[in-house]
């Protein structure tokens, strides 16, 4: 029997391949997230600053059910936009990160293009 890797985990590698082609992220929020940190974690680095909200500066968030895995997309907006509050954001301000089980396993749009693709996952118009 031979080793496999998690077909999500390598979806990951694959976008992390792909995100060289992609401008290099300077938001410190984003730059602070590490592969396999927790999702509370997460929300704190992404809200650091805010009180209030248990999802400061997340613009919306989707869920979905991929190998049996709750999979989990949430779009960081750095202007702490909010969907359905006021004017709507473009999607290429938004910057999604993925958590697999609760845990981070990427982020960026090369690597929700590569899960979406993979799992067929209709994305809006960015």
């Amino acid at each position: 029997m031979t080793f496999r890797p998690p077909l999500l985990a390598a979806t990951v590698l694959l976008a992390a391949a792909c995100a060289a082609g992609e401008p290099r992220e300077t938001d410190p929020r984003i730059t602070s997230l590490t592969v396999g940190i927790p999702r509370d974690s997460v929300l704190r680095i992404l809200g650091s600053g805010a009180t209030g909200d248990s999802m400061a500066n997340v613009y919306r968030r989707e869920v979905y059910l991929l190998n049996g895995k709750m999979t989990e997309i949430l779009f960081y907006s750095p202007a702490g936009l909010k969907e359905g509050q006021g004017p709507a954001a473009a999607e290429s301000t938004l910057r999604p990160v993925i958590l697999s089980d609760g845990l981070v396993v990427g982020w960026g749009w090369a690597t929700f293009d590569s899960i979406a693709r993979l799992h067929d996952i209709r994305a809006r118009v960015r």
